[in-house]
C-alpha cells in the first residue's frame, strides 16, 4: 500500500486501510446480533446457529489451510484461501453450510425463501406484507412506519403524503422536519462492515440488471424468431464476417449510388483460321452524374480495329434518348418511368403490335439506386400472395428430442412449422389467378395457343381444381434446432390423387462438417428425386448430387480444395456429370490471385465424351486500386483451346472510378424523334430520310441494300437448314446404318444429317426418315405427337401393306389455327432392332394425300440397308 499512500493525507488513509481490512461479514453479523441484544459468543452458541451451522466470521471461524487452494479460480469455482467456497448462486463467505440462494441467510431460524420475511424475527410478512416487527403494518402500496392502524390501500396515492406522517411533501417537493413528526432517534454513522455490504450489493445488483438485460430477450423470443434465427444462423450469408475488401466495393457502389462515376468494360476476342486473323472487340462507356440527374453510355463495336457500330445513350431526368449515328441522324426518345409500356401503348407500338412489356423505370437504373427497393407492379401481386401465406404459417415447439444427423444422435429442440391448408389453397388460387390474368392480356399469346381469352380462362380453370385437390391437410415441417442453428429438417407425407398415392418425402441434415439431404416423390413406386451429401463443409468441402428418375440418374460429383498460403490464395475446384455410371463431363478449374502483387492466372478444364478436351488459361492483375474509389481489372490475352489446339484469345478490362461524375448531355444540333407520338408512317418517313446514310453504312461494311431486297435469306447461313450436296444421305444407326435414296414426288430434300433427313414440299409439308432401335415397330407408331384438344380423326397402330410386308403406322388430323393439319408415323422393322421410320407432316389445306400414298415413302425404292 505504500505507493498508492503516497501523497494522500493521513486520515484518507487510515480510512482506506480500515476498508480493505474490514470483514464486511462480521461486522454485519455483528450489527443484526447487537440489535437483537446478543454478544457474538452468545449467538455463536444459541440454538438457531447451532441448527443452521452459522458461525460469526473472526476467531469462531473454522481456520483453512492456505495449501488447500494453491490456484486461482475458474468463473463460478472457488475464490480466495478458504475451502469450500461456493458456487455462483451458492453459499458466499466463510461461513460453514450456507443455504443456496433465495434461501435463509446469517444465523436466524427458519429463514424465508426469496420474497418471504426476511431477519431473525417471527412472522415476518411476505412481499407486499407489513415488514419489521411491528404489528398491522402496510400492505404494499400503504403507509410506512411504526403507527398502528395505517390507512389501507386508496388512501394516499402516489405523490400524496405516506406513511403516519400528516402533510408530507409531494414527490420532489423538501422532506425532513414536517409537521407532526415524532421526534427522531439520532441514528448512528453506518459501520465500515455495512458501508462494505452495501457497495457488494450494489455490484450484485448491477450484475443481475445486466444478466438480464442480455439474456431475457433470448430466454422470451417467440418460436417464429427462434426458428427463423436458425435459418438464418445456418444458411444465411453473415455479412458483417466478411474477410476484408481490398477494392472497397461497398464503398464504391455507394459512391455511385449517391454520386454517380466512370465505369467502362472493354473485351476483345481473336482468331485464326486456316491462317486468316481476325479480331472482334466490343467497348461500353458510362459516366453518370447522380446530382445533376444525368447520365451517357456509348456501346461500340469493332473487327479489326474498324468501327462496325456505334450507339449512344443519354438518360436525362425525365427521359431517355437513343443514337446510333451510323444509321438515324438525330435521337429517338421516350419517358424514363414506363418506359417500354409507353412505347407498347404508342401509335407505332400499336402498328407493330408490342405487348408484354414489363414495367421499367430507367431513372430507377441511373439516379435512384439509393432508394429504389419497388417491386414492379406484377411482382408485387406475387409478392403480397407470397407475404400473406408467410404471415398464415405458425411455429410450435413441440420438446426436445434425441435425433439422428448424419449418423450422430443429436438432442435438438424441436419445433412444427405448419403452413394451414386453407392459405396454400388460397396461394395456389391467387398466383394461377394472377398469371392467367397475364397470359390473357397478351394477344400473341392467345394466338398462339389458338384461344380466346374466355375459352383460355375456363380451361386453365379446371387445372387451378386440380392442383388445389393436391392439398387435402396442413403442410408440417419438423424443424430440429441445437445451438441456434439448424441440425434437421423433415417433411414427409403420403396422399391419394385419383386412387394414386403420392409420397413425398423431404430431409436435411447439417452439422458442424457433413450435409445431407434428399428430396423425394414417388408415384405408383416410381420415384423421381434428388440427393445429395457433402463433408467437411467449412473447410475443403467433397460430395454428391444426384438426380434420379426411376432407373436413371445423374451424379455431380465435386470437390473444392482451397490451397492458400500467407502470401497467395489458391482454389481448385473439380466436377463430374455421370450418367448411369459413365463419366460424360469432367471439369477441373485452378485459380491462383497473389495478394502482395494483386495479380491472377488460373486454368480450366473441360473434357467431353466424344467430344474432346477444351481448355482455358488466362492471368491478369488488378491495378490502380484507390480503395472505395476505385479499380482497373485487366484481363491479359488468354487462349481457349480445343483438344490442344488455340482457338481463340481473349483479353480486356474492367475499370470503375467513383471519383469522375461529369456526364454530357444530348448533341442539340440534330433531331428528337419521340417514340410516343410518332406514328408508323411517319416512322418510315424518317427512315427515307436517313436512306443515304444508311446506304453509306451499309456500303462501308461491304453489305447489301439496307433495304433487304437484295438479300437472299437461302443464301445466309443461319445455322438451321443445310444446303444438301450430291453425295449419299446415310442415317447412321448402331446394328445398321440405311442409306435414303430418295423420297415421294414433290417433296425435295432440305436437311441431311446423319440423324434424321428431310423432305419438303413448297407449301411446307414434310416427310422425315429416321432410324428408332431398341423399340418394336407398334411402339414406334405408338410415339406419334397427340394434340391435346381440337382432334378430328385418329388411327393409333394401324397396319398396312408396302412391299408385302407388314407396316405399322398412325394417322392423327387435328385443327390448328383455323386449318386441318394432318400428322403420320410409318414404322418399319428392319432386323438386329433397327426401325427404320417415315414421319410426315401435311397440310391438308394446301396438300391431299391419303395413307397409300405417304405409306410409299418407306418402299425399298426410297432407301437401302448399308451392310
Amino acid at each position: 500500500m505504500d505507493n498508492f499512500n503516497n501523497g494522500m493525507p493521513d486520515d484518507v488513509t487510515s480510512m482506506v486501510d480500515d476498508v480493505v481490512n474490514q470483514d464486511p461479514a462480521a461486522d454485519l453479523a455483528n450489527k443484526m446480533n447487537a440489535d437483537l441484544g446478543m454478544t457474538p459468543s452468545e449467538a455463536s452458541n444459541s440454538d438457531s446457529a447451532k441448527e443452521t451451522g452459522f458461525k460469526l466470521a473472526g476467531d469462531s471461524a473454522p481456520s483453512v489451510e492456505p495449501e488447500t487452494q494453491p490456484f486461482a479460480p475458474q468463473f463460478g469455482q472457488q475464490m480466495g484461501a478458504t475451502n469450500n467456497q461456493p458456487q455462483f448462486g451458492q453459499p458466499m463467505g466463510g461461513m460453514n453450510n450456507q443455504p443456496p440462494f433465495g434461501q435463509p441467510m446469517g444465523g436466524m431460524n427458519n429463514q424465508p425463501p426469496f420474497g418471504q420475511p426476511m431477519g431473525g424475527m417471527n412472522n415476518q410478512p411476505q412481499f407486499g406484507q407489513p415488514m419489521g416487527g411491528m404489528n398491522n403494518q402496510p400492505q404494499f402500496g400503504q403507509q410506512m412506519g411504526a403507527t398502528n392502524n395505517q390507512p389501507q390501500f386508496g388512501q394516499p396515492q402516489f405523490g400524496q403524503p405516506m406513511g403516519g406522517m400528516n402533510n408530507q411533501p409531494q414527490f420532489g417537493q423538501p422532506m425532513g422536519g414536517m409537521n407532526n413528526q415524532p421526534p427522531k432517534k439520532p441514528k448512528k454513522p453506518l459501520s465500515k462492515g455495512a458501508i462494505g455490504g452495501i457497495i457488494g450489493g450494489g455490484v450484485a445488483l448491477i450484475a443481475l440488471i445486466v444478466c438480464a438485460i442480455i439474456f431475457i430477450p433470448k430466454l422470451f423470443r417467440s418460436d417464429k424468431e427462434v426458428v427463423v434465427d436458425a435459418f438464418e444462423a445456418t444458411f444465411g450469408v453473415e455479412t458483417e464476417a466478411k474477410t476484408e475488401d481490398t477494392l472497397g466495393s461497398d464503398e464504391i457502389y455507394d459512391k455511385f449510388a449517391s454520386d454517380g462515376g466512370h465505369r467502362e468494360v472493354y473485351v476483345e476476342i481473336g482468331s485464326d483460321v486456316d491462317g486468316a486473323q481476325s479480331t472482334v472487340s466490343a467497348e461500353v462507356v458510362e459516366d453518370i452524374d447522380v446530382k445533376g440527374k444525368l447520365a451517357n453510355t456509348t456501346f461500340k463495336v469493332s473487327m479489326d480495329e474498324s468501327s462496325i457500330l456505334t450507339a449512344n445513350m443519354v438518360v436525362d431526368e425525365s427521359n431517355t434518348y437513343f443514337q446510333v449515328p451510323e444509321m438515324i441522324n438525330g435521337y429517338f426518345s421516350l419517358p424514363n418511368e414506363n418506359m417500354f409500356q409507353a412505347l407498347e401503348n404508342s401509335p407505332l407500338g400499336q402498328a407493330m403490335e408490342i405487348s408484354g412489356m414489363p414495367e421499367f423505370n430507367m431513372s430507377d437504373m441511373y439516379f435512384n439506386l439509393a432508394t429504389t427497393g419497388t417491386p414492379t407492379e406484377l411482382n408485387s401481386d406475387y409478392v403480397a400472395i407470397v407475404e400473406e401465406l408467410w404471415d398464415s404459417i405458425t411455429y410450435e415447439k413441440q420438446g426436445k428430442a434425441k435425433i439422428d444427423v448424419n449418423g450422430k444422435t443429436v438432442t435438438a429442440k424441436e419445433y412444427y412449422i405448419t403452413l394451414p391448408e386453407d392459405s396454400l389453397k388460397k396461394a395456389i388460387g391467387d398466383i394461377w389467378d394472377a398469371a392467367i390474368a397475364e397470359l390473357t392480356a397478351d394477344p400473341e399469346y392467345l394466338a398462339e395457343v389458338g384461344m380466346d381469352a374466355a375459352t383460355f380462362e375456363s380451361m386453365m380453370g379446371s387445372y387451378e381444381g386440380m392442383l388445389k385437390g393436391l392439398i387435402t391437410e396442413d403442410l408440417v415441417i419438423k424443424v430440429y434446432v441445437s445451438n441456434d442453428k439448424i441440425v434437421k429438417v423433415v417433411c414427409a407425407d403420403e396422399v391419394t390423387i385419383y386412387g394414386a398415392a403420392l409420397t413425398y418425402d423431404l430431409y436435411i441434415d447439417i452439422d458442424d462438417e457433413n450435409a445431407s439431404g434428399v428430396f423425394d416423390i414417388s408415384v405408383m413406386d416410381e420415384s423421381v428425386g434428388l440427393k445429395f451429401n457433402a463433408e467437411n463443409i467449412n473447410e475443403n468441402p467433397t460430395g454428391k448430387v444426384t438426380l434420379y428418375a426411376g432407373s436413371e440418374f445423374i451424379d455431380v460429383n465435386f470437390k473444392v480444395t482451397d490451397n492458400s498460403s500467407d502470401s497467395a490464395k489458391a482454389c481448385n475446384v473439380y466436377f463430374d456429370v455421370v450418367y448411369n455410371g459413365t463419366t460424360y463431363v469432367t471439369a477441373d478449374t485452378t485459380v491462383n490471385y497473389d495478394t502482395k502483387a494483386n495479380k491472377f492466372d488460373g486454368t480450366s478444364t473441360v473434357n467431353i465424351e466424344e467430344g474432346g478436351e477444351i481448355k482455358f488459361d488466362f492471368g491478369g492483375e488488378v491495378k490502380d486500386i484507390n480503395k472505395g474509389v476505385g479499380y482497373t481489372i485487366v484481363l491479359n490475352e488468354s487462349t481457349i483451346s480445343a483438344d490442344g489446339t488455340p482457338m481463340l484469345t481473349m483479353s480486356g478490362h474492367v475499370k470503375v472510378d467513383a471519383s469522375q461524375h461529369t456526364a454530357a448531355g444530348i448533341d442539340t444540333s440534330v433531331p428528337v424523334y419521340d417514340l410516343t407520338t410518332i406514328t408508323e408512317s411517319e416512322f418510315e418517313g424518317i427512315m427515307e430520310e436517313n436512306a443515304d446514310l444508311l446506304q453509306s453504312w451499309s456500303d462501308a461494311l461491304g453489305l447489301d441494300d439496307y433495304s433487304g431486297d437484295d438479300i437472299d435469306m437461302d443464301d445466309t447461313d443461319l445455322g438451321v437448314t443445310e444446303e444438301p450436296d450430291d453425295g449419299k444421305s446415310i442415317l447412321v444407326g448402331s446394328e445398321k446404318s440405311v442409306e435414303i435414296l430418295g423420297s415421294l414426288d414433290g417433296f425435295n430434300k432440305t436437311f441431311d444429317t446423319d440423324y434424321f433427313i428431310t423432305y419438303e414440299t413448297d407449301a411446307m409439308s414434310f416427310v422425315e426418315y429416321v432410324i428408332y432401335e431398341g423399340m418394336t415397330p407398334q411402339e414406334v407408331a405408338e410415339q406419334i405427337y397427340m394434340p391435346s384438344s381440337d382432334i378430328i380423326s385418329q388411327e393409333i397402330a394401324q397396319t398396312i401393306e408396302v412391299d408385302g410386308e407388314t407396316i405399322y403406322y398412325s394417322h392423327i388430323v387435328d385443327e390448328e389455327y383455323g386449318f386441318k393439319y394432318s400428322s403420320y408415323v410409318f414404322a418399319r422393322d428392319l432386323g438386329d432392332g433397327t426401325i427404320l421410320t417415315v414421319e410426315a407432316g401435311i397440310y391438308d389445306e394446301e396438300e391431299t394425300f391419303t395413307v397409300d400414298q405417304l405409306a410409299q415413302a418407306i418402299s425399298n425404292q426410297y432407301f437401302k440397308v448399308v451392310e
